[in-house]
């Protein structure tokens, strides 16, 4: 079955803030806001994206000069052929890899707002700062714990902005509240990192 066939393939998307277990979050909480805004979206769809969305990430898939959403695209393309997932939903998954990336708006279709919102908050509250500090040293982009504590900072105070659903927005309340209740905590310790 196809679910099986993409499944087998996260679980060889190796990484300590992508792969698998994201894919399984971003499932649930795409499920999750479109019952609570009472969206209509194609399960097929959201499983395909949630766990496909990031494979441009990986070698053999990233391609240097290329944008990962269009990487991650052209490796769920071939996946999804190999897995002989659904046609009528092929193309629709594609377009919603290609608009995954959080820095640019959703596709109107109710399956990339609540995908995009989903992944988001992935990178909110207790996971999030997780995330962040799980890639130090791994990513260019994250060279060191500063850096991951200050895109920590920016992260709860830009992210709630860029989220679309009314339910993503209540959720991400709680997620932007532990990521400052954390930031505080951690410049009490360290009088704003000077130990670190």
């Amino acid at each position: 079955m196809w679910r099986d066939g993409i499944i087998d393939f996260a679980r060889g998307l190796v990484h300590p803030a992508w792969g698998l277990s994201h894919g399984e979050r971003t499932y649930r909480t795409t499920m999750e806001i479109a019952a609570g805004d009472a969206m209509h979206v194609r399960e097929p769809v959201v499983f395909a994206v949630a766990y496909l969305h990031d494979a441009g990430a990986f070698d053999p898939y990233c391609t240097e000069g290329r944008p990962q959403h269009e990487c991650s695209a052209r490796a769920a393309a071939e996946v999804l052929d190999a897995v002989r997932f659904p046609d009528e939903y092929r193309y629709i998954v594609l377009d919603c890899i290609r608009a995954h990336d959080f820095e640019r708006p959703p596709l109107p279709l109710s399956e990339s707002r609540a995908f995009h919102d989903a992944d988001v908050l992935d990178f909110m509250g207790a996971i999030g700062v997780t995330r962040l500090l799980s890639i130090v040293g791994t990513e260019d982009w994250m060279p060191d714990v500063r850096a991951a504590v200050e895109q920590v900072r920016a992260f709860a105070e830009t992210l709630p902005a860029k989220l679309v659903t009314g339910t993503a927005q209540r959720m991400a309340e709680g997620r932007r509240a532990e990521m400052r209740a954390y930031l505080d905590e951690l410049d009490a310790e360290t009088s704003r990192l000077a130990e670190v």
